[in-house]
């Protein structure tokens, strides 16, 4: 069993959801954090 079948692209189809996802994560986790030191 192989994990890739056919590596013809270095990344997979959703690499830019998964890479937004991060991101969306990250600034919920800011805005989290201003909100319970007080700043917001």
């Amino acid at each position: 069993m192989s994990k890739f079948e056919k590596p013809d692209t270095p990344f997979p189809r959703n690499w830019l959801s998964y890479i937004s996802v991060k991101f969306l994560i990250l600034a919920i986790a800011v805005l989290i954090t201003l909100h319970w030191l007080g700043v917001l």
